[in-house]
């Protein structure tokens, strides 16, 4: 069964935050994507808001801040893990060739 609108939203904010959204914030996402933005786009949307930047060095510049640091904090918030190996293997191999689209990865 696919996930609705809401749980989808949630899972990008649990992605990011660790935390669920507040009513506010998914009310607008799902009118985001009501209107056309797809889930990509809103993730990310999310990687230049202030919270992002500020909670993961990588977001605000990925040129100089650790990809492992920001991918092992994004498996922790989601699958309340350490990467294993392979996977923090992808991820830092993707995020080297598209650093600035990383979070429509997640």
């Amino acid at each position: 069964m696919a996930l609705t609108a809401a749980q989808q939203i949630t899972e990008i904010y649990i992605g990011y935050y660790n935390r669920a959204p507040d009513a506010a914030g998914l009310n607008y996402w799902i009118e985001r994507h009501t209107a056309g933005m797809t889930y990509a786009q809103i993730a990310q949307s999310f990687s230049v808001q202030t919270e992002s930047t500020n909670t993961y060095a990588y977001l605000a510049n990925p040129n100089v801040a650790s990809v492992t640091t920001f991918l092992t904090s994004v498996y922790a918030n989601l699958f309340n893990r350490a990467p294993d190996t392979a996977g923090l293997a992808f991820g830092q191999t993707r995020s080297t060739q598209a650093p600035h689209q990383w979070a429509q990865r997640l």
